[in-house]
């Protein structure tokens, strides 16, 4: 005789033996799926839970139901038998070959070096019920290691892509990295930026081409990606502006790869130019004539020239003669972020000219107080409320 009560509460099994008792026996069904996703064969054990002259037959439902509760392959959850450094296996087969070269890199990197050494051999469904390995590792790499909190982030939110994705194809209950808690984020120290002034100077002690280059990036707030990436014919001379719809990924290992469309649509942007900047790129181009389809900033090989090498070789040590400290090509990004908004250009318009897709990236990451701006917040706060200490009332014994 049998009694069924659903499937993912399991149901009973009576059978009687010759002395007239009755066994009970709790039967459900397990479901499974492979490192593919696919489901297996469903299984049906019997477990005996007792006899009816121990037990009776609600006690029997009673715990029935502790022994399906929250085990692998009943309830809503198939039972997968999977390891962490087998699912990010699937995972960068699946996942990671469709996203944007440079946070595949970065992926990648993080999986290779920080999280498959020390998660791999846990398995899935063990790091989905318990989260505490992986808030370890966080608190290990910050606290012990030293890892910059910028870093330890990034690896965070690797854990969330993939818990997300194997989610979806393992049918896991909840992603164990939404409930890690990240270290407090140290207080970041302020970026001091050149002046005008000595970035001019920057400029004149340059070759002409680099020159143009560093001219044109401080004018733009180009990435340097997409300043690579520029051709003549990207000029817009009557319009006195570029059109800028390409980037140069250097790191991609297929040349023919490497120029590829901007990495959103607010990349891909119009942007304004004075005729000063326009007389310098003509005068470029009038010495280092390019025939149209043409890189820009071209090298000897036809490609772009190289940013680490430009860099290394003559920006950094003439940025350093100068006394400018942590020159880079994002550092002139972040220098026409400032001084832009500094020079009261409005967010949404700097949001627009540097390509950000949100205004929160442009006013968090991209401003900094430049010099003398302190002191005119100074000033303007002060004038709020403009009395002389000569005006306040004397005390009043």
């Amino acid at each position: 005789m049998r009694k069924r009560r659903g499937n993912k509460s399991g149901w009973i099994e009576k059978r009687r033996r010759a002395d007239g008792s009755i066994d009970f026996y709790g039967r459900f069904r397990v479901y499974a799926i492979d490192e593919n996703g696919r489901e297996l064969p469903t299984k049906i054990p019997a477990v005996l839970l007792g006899n009816s002259r121990q037990i009776n037959e609600r006690e029997a439902r009673k715990q029935l139901e502790l022994l399906v509760k929250d085990r692998p392959g009943t309830q809503d959850q198939p039972a997968l038998a999977l390891r962490f450094e087998d699912g990010v296996a699937k995972y960068k087969e699946q996942y990671l070959k469709n996203v944007e070269s440079s946070t595949k890199r970065l992926y990648e990197s993080l999986l290779k070096n920080h999280l498959l050494p020390a998660l791999g051999k846990l398995e899935l469904l063990e790091l989905e019920r318990d989260y505490d390995p992986i808030q370890q590792l966080v608190n290990r790499k910050f606290h012990d290691d030293k890892m910059a909190w910028w870093t330890v982030k990034d690896m965070h939110t690797v854990m969330c892509s993939f818990f997300q994705w194997a989610g979806k194809k393992y049918r896991l209950k909840q992603n164990p990295a939404h409930f890690v808690t990240l270290p407090k984020r140290p207080l970041k120290p302020v970026k001091k930026l050149a002046t005008p002034e000595r970035l001019a100077q920057l400029i004149k002690a340059l070759p002409l081409q680099r020159a143009t280059m560093v001219k044109l990036e401080s004018a733009t707030g180009l990435r340097i990606g997409e300043l690579q990436a520029l051709k003549p014919d990207d000029i817009r001379w009557e319009e006195k502006s570029i059109y800028v719809h390409a980037t140069w990924d250097q790191d991609e290992k297929d040349l023919a790869k490497r120029y590829k469309s901007v990495k959103s649509t607010a990349s891909e942007r119009v942007i304004t130019l004075e005729q000063e900047d326009l007389d310098w790129l003509a005068r470029y181009l009038e010495k280092y004539s390019k025939p149209p389809g043409n890189f820009l900033f071209r090298s000897r090989s036809g490609t772009p020239l190289s940013r680490r090498n430009t860099l290394k070789r003559v920006l950094a040590p003439a940025a350093k003669k100068l006394g400018i400290e942590g020159f880079t090509w994002h550092y002139l990004r972040h220098w026409h972020g400032s001084y832009m908004a500094a020079r009261g250009v409005p967010p949404e318009d700097l949001r627009r000219r540097m390509g950000h897709a949100s205004i929160i990236t442009t006013l968090q990451y991209y401003v900094h107080v430049v010099d003398g701006q302190a002191r005119q917040a100074a000033k303007v706060a002060s004038q709020l409320v403009p009395l002389r200490p000569e005006e306040a009332a004397d005390d009043v014994a």
